[in-house]
């Protein structure tokens, strides 16, 4: 029901029967801000009981998404007033005290709710506020207590509790038992990058160069722009001996695998390789060729060509003199050196080349681990250096592209139709006409694949055994915009539920009731390991500098005074958002714009609410809680394991997350 509709609902029912009726119109807003606060306004005027309750809950979170704290604060005192035994509002009542740097107050808001519960997650998310509380007053030894005991009992926030327990270490100088602390919590959510920076924080205070350099090395790979952490690792790297590359977490390769070739005859893609968080693929300072067959190097527009026989190792690397890719033996010496695009083919057919010690001028702004290749390689001059494009049939393409579903044990049939789908990016992005170098980035953007070398046998039966199909609309024929995610939380994009509970209207309360319940038993997306939940459920704090940083990018922001939240989708997703600072406004559109800018990309979703913490006027902090892995479009990588556990064959699956496609034969 949309607001207007809301708002017509709730007068005609004064008008007919009066305010009884009214109370019976518990209003359903998830539209336009400004019309659903009117909404909500008139429902608290002229109703009682939960009526008016909910309809103050609504306007508190609002208010606290159009970045007005103290409005919202105001609202969950009435709510508290209206429904003294109204736990839930209490809780949040200590949040919004928090957020406007109130702990004495927020304290006994939370304590009150603990003893209004005997629901587990509104008793641990009290605790956690608890803890908070004591944090801010500078009681370490006390917030620390808290945060180890709802870190023993509460699986759904371990790898935030973990975290809260190691800055309070951190904060009493207690620096071992912080790290063990840190790591625990990262060991539950890689993709925590306030654990990370802790992390190399406490390295650093250790003394340990190295560690603290590898530390900052994932949040380098994430955010390139970031000086800050550019600055740090560049005055680590002084004390190192070596080159600082060395030190790198990443695949190292001594020689070619022994391998019988692959060769399916099949459409050509395209592989834009070492691809960062922007989907282009890296310029390169130099990378070394080692292969076990031989090679020919042809120049893209004269023809000329040079043989390489099998068994020698070659460097190619950027000469920016002659802005040429040059490539050397072993011993240094010239052997070819390239102005234009050069293709190397190797023979026979579906035969492997190593990609080895990939150079590029920002050390671990992306993995440049070593990677095996078929097909044909180009070197592509540009300004500044040299990139590379794998060109490999499709169905080839997908065992190696397949390798990191594998990893989570996915069963045959979740893994056949995961190959249908990249078979259907990879039929959709060769149909672009974009008339670029390459079709597709290797890159989590668009698939991740790290070459030939991450095959099983697995991923190549789930290829071979569904070779040629591709998703195409119904009725239209064209090729389906099929996508993947990991894990949806509960709804796709497009409408498909991931549990068979029904979903509540999602208006702002309902987003984040569902954000903080203990989720659904029935969540086909649930992990198998009670402790594993961050991928579906999860929490980070993130400092406000960095995000000040990306926003001066276009000009300067100065301090962030308030986060907006201007539209959300069906599902509760972020879609836009708006940042205020001292100096200008940012209005950011997109969801994977909007978590860019919040956390360099780290955020597992767009479905999230966020708690800003007020130091004065500005924002210091930011707590971030969501749901979900991945933006929800198309399958669920977790559900469709699930379902494939209980017998469904991939077909049943594609079916389920895609109502609106049909299989059918990639003819080009």
């Amino acid at each position: 029901m949309n607001a207007t509709k809301v708002l017509c609902f709730a007068a005609l029912a004064m008008i007919i029967c009066g305010p009884l009726a009214a109370q019976e119109a518990a209003p359903v807003c998830s539209g336009d801000t400004e019309n659903c606060l009117a909404a909500y306004q008139q429902a608290a005027r002229v109703s009682t009981g939960t009526v008016k309750t909910d309809a103050l809950e609504e306007l508190a979170f609002l208010h606290s998404e159009k970045g007005e704290p103290a409005k919202a604060a105001d609202y969950w005192a009435q709510a508290c007033a209206a429904n003294p035994q109204d736990a839930f509002a209490r809780l949040m009542r200590g949040w919004a005290l928090l957020s406007l740097g109130k702990p004495a107050q927020a304290a006994p808001e939370f304590e009150t709710a603990l003893l209004l519960t005997v629901m587990r997650n509104i008793a641990n998310d009290a605790s956690v506020g608890l803890g908070m509380a004591a944090f801010m007053r500078g009681d370490y030894r006390k917030a620390l207590d808290v945060f180890q005991g709802v870190y023993t009992r509460d699986p759904y926030s371990i790898a935030l509790t973990a975290y809260l327990a190691a800055e309070s270490l951190y904060k009493m100088n207690r620096l071992p038992s912080a790290l063990t602390f840190v790591q625990q919590s990262l060991s539950h959510d890689r993709q925590d990058i306030a654990a990370q920076l802790l992390q190399a924080k406490i390295h650093e205070k250790l003394d340990n160069p190295i560690q603290a350099w590898q530390a900052y090395a994932p949040l380098r790979e994430l955010d390139p722009l970031d000086d800050y952490v550019s600055g740090r690792m560049e005055r680590l790297a002084k004390n190192f001996k070596t080159d600082s590359a060395n030190y790198l977490y990443y695949t190292r390769l001594a020689f070619p695998m022994p391998r019988a070739p692959r060769w399916t005859p099949s459409p050509e893609i395209r592989v834009g390789l070492y691809s960062g968080a922007n989907g282009k693929p890296a310029l390169l300072a130099s990378v070394e060729l080692l292969s076990n067959s031989s090679f020919t190097v042809t120049d893209a527009q004269s023809g000329a060509a040079a043989v390489y026989k099998p068994g020698r190792r070659w460097v190619a690397a950027w000469n920016a003199a002659r802005g040429a890719v040059d490539i050397k033996d072993g011993s240094g010496n010239l052997e070819y050196s390239a102005l234009r695009p050069a293709a190397l083919k190797f023979s026979p057919d579906g035969a492997g080349l190593l990609l080895k010690n990939a150079k590029t001028a920002a050390p671990a702004a992306l993995d440049t681990g070593d990677r095996e290749i078929r097909g044909a390689l180009a070197l592509v001059p540009a300004e500044g250096g040299f990139y590379l494009v794998n060109a490999l049939p499709v169905e080839d393409f997908l065992p190696g592209a397949l390798a990191f579903a594998k990893e989570a044990a996915t069963p045959p049939e979740a893994l056949r139709a995961l190959a249908v789908i990249l078979r259907t990016k990879a039929a959709a992005a060769t149909a672009s006409g974009s008339g670029g170098d390459y079709d597709i980035c290797d890159s989590r953007l668009c698939v991740p694949y790290r070459g030939i070398n991450m095959e099983s046998p697995e991923t190549a039966a789930a290829a071979d055994s569904t070779r040629g199909e591709i998703l195409v609309s119904t009725p239209s024929g064209a090729v389906f915009a099929a996508d993947f995610h990991a894990a949806c939380g509960g709804l796709t994009l497009s409408g498909v539920k991931d549990t068979a509970t029904p979903l509540p209207a999602l208006t702002r309360a309902e987003i984040a009731r569902k954000i903080l319940a203990i989720p659904s038993p029935d969540l086909l997306c649930a992990p198998a390991d009670p402790t594993e939940w961050s991928s579906i459920k999860w929490a980070v704090f993130l400092d406000a500098a960095p995000l000040e940083r990306r926003l001066s990018a276009n000009g300067k922001f100065g301090r962030l005074k308030s986060i907006e939240i201007t539209k959300r989708d069906e599902a509760g997703r972020v879609l836009s958002a708006r940042f205020l600072g001292t100096a200008r406004e940012e209005r950011v559109e997109g969801s994977g714009e909007v978590i860019r800018i919040l956390s360099g990309g780290a955020l597992r979703s767009p479905l999230f609410a966020i708690t800003p913490f007020y130091s004065g006027s500005k924002i210091s902090r930011l707590l971030v809680r969501g749901l979900g892995a991945g933006v929800g479009a198309g399958l669920c990588l977790h559900g469709a394991q699930a379902l494939a556990e209980t017998g469904a064959d991939y077909k049943t699956l594609l079916r389920r997350y895609f109502p609106q496609a049909s299989l059918s034969e990639w003819k080009k």
